[in-house]
């Protein structure tokens, strides 16, 4: 075509000069008006393994104290909200692979974004409490949980108060007076209501009972037995409804508490039911197994005393405590002396007899333990 326009009249050459600058105008104009081109984006959708994610003008941290002023408004926000989404993932996935301490670090980083945020305070409780492992006390989880009270009464914290009970249980010193006041709320609900754990009754005689225990010899601290006592029986029959199986610390406390008010039959049948189940391990096991023959042994001897009556002597009775003693201590040789004192001081002392032929029979005298039943 140049050399058409250098063979032709001067007036084509100006026609086709003006096409050319006309093209090169159009060309420059669209260079000006079209968008940067983005980088491609990533399989994970423009944020790395890790999640982070960013706005223009604004990189991750930007978020610090005296690092904001000049900036949009609205950009800022919306970096506060990628932050904090990206710290609350990270939280999640170290709680998924039970990475307890990092999930809580993230955590804490969400929760400088937006403090006192739900799902934030939730998560960390939860992995505090796992952090501490079962069974052990954990003040940071029960702090976290129970401000979503506050923040979330009629959402989260109705889930989660029976987990705070919980939690409140594992700390024998401490949390008395709420978590006796959590339990009493939540035994008002019922069986099966949102964040009522199965076991709230017998948490709450637990606490009862503990509370007694701190009380010692005051007449307030009979009430409180009282209570738990009423509230494991509750507790039992409650789970006997829902076809359940007790706890069997709540059978071993009932059980305590039976004999503690001296009602040794009731006491009997909680452990030999507890016994029966066979959940306890060996020492627990072979120790509940004595003071159930010991029961047996006092409820017998109570029997031979309403049928043959007649009081011992005062010297009888003090030889006679004295043997008992002995024969639980594993002296056998003593209690036998310190019965046999008692017996021949007051012969008609059934409950001298009984235990006197107990210890002839442990030491294989055959004849004389029967001649003592008898």
């Amino acid at each position: 075509m140049r050399a058409l326009v250098r063979r032709g009249s001067p007036r084509l050459r100006r026609i086709a000069a003006g096409f050319a600058f006309a093209w090169g105008l159009g060309a420059a104009w669209m260079a000006v008006a079209a968008p940067p081109v983005a980088p491609p984006a990533s399989e994970e959708g423009g944020e790395d393994e890790e999640g982070e994610g960013g706005l223009p003008g604004l990189e991750e941290g930007a978020l610090d104290e005296g690092e904001t002023e000049g900036i949009d408004p609205v950009l800022l926000e919306q970096q506060r909200q990628l932050e904090f989404r990206d710290h609350l993932a990270r939280a999640e996935r170290a709680g998924r692979e039970e990475r307890w301490s990092e999930s809580i670090r993230e955590y804490s980083a969400a929760l400088k974004i937006y403090d006192n945020e739900v799902v934030a305070l939730r998560g960390r409780g939860l992995a505090y409490a796992q952090r501490a492992g079962e069974g052990r006390c954990s003040r940071q989880a029960i702090e976290d949980l129970s401000l979503l009270r506050v923040f979330d009464p009629k959402g989260a914290w109705l889930d989660e108060r029976g987990t705070v009970l919980e939690l409140m249980s594992r700390c024998p010193q401490g949390y008395r007076q709420e978590r006796l006041e959590l339990a009493e709320e939540l035994a008002e609900l019922e069986t099966g209501e949102r964040g009522r754990p199965d076991e709230v009754l017998a948490l709450n005689a637990q606490f009862h009972h503990e509370l007694a225990e701190q009380l010692g010899t005051k007449k307030s601290a009979k009430r409180h037995r009282e209570q738990a006592l009423e509230l494991l029986e509750r507790y039992a029959a409650e789970t006997a409804a829902r076809g359940n199986e007790q706890q069997p610390w709540a059978m071993q406390l009932r059980g305590d508490l039976y004999r503690r008010a001296d009602r040794l039959s009731e006491a009997l049948q909680v452990y030999r039911a507890l016994l029966d189940r066979g959940v306890l391990g060996r020492d627990k096991s072979d120790a509940l197994g004595q003071l159930v023959a010991e029961l047996e042994l006092q409820l017998r001897v109570r029997e031979l005393a309403a049928t043959q009556g007649a009081r011992p002597s005062e010297a009888a009775e003090a030889a006679f405590n004295r043997g008992v003693q002995a024969m639980r201590g594993g002296d056998l040789s003593r209690a036998r002396r310190e019965l046999e004192r008692a017996v021949e001081d007051s012969p008609w002392f059934p409950r001298a007899h009984y235990y006197l032929g107990q210890v002839y029979a442990r030491t294989e005298r055959l004849p004389q333990a029967i001649e003592s039943f008898q």
